[in-house]
């Protein structure tokens, strides 16, 4: 999964737990655990794509 938030970071899923973004930020999915570069960020995760709304968030949301 891939797409471009507002602030123009392109963020991309590899995998079932990890996101990147162009911004050169990795987050890691394990469990319901959300961890990022200032540690973790959500401990009630339910799935991928509910982590990669949560990054797209960060960075204003999603360009449409």
């Amino acid at each position: 999964m891939q797409a471009i938030a507002r602030d123009g970071t392109y963020v991309t899923t590899f995998g079932r737990s990890t996101i990147t973004t162009s911004a050169g930020e990795t987050y890691q999915m394990s469990g319901s655990f959300l961890t990022g570069p200032d540690g973790i960020l959500s401990s009630n995760c339910k799935s991928i794509n509910e982590a990669f709304d949560t990054i797209l968030g960060l960075h204003g949301g999603r360009r449409i």
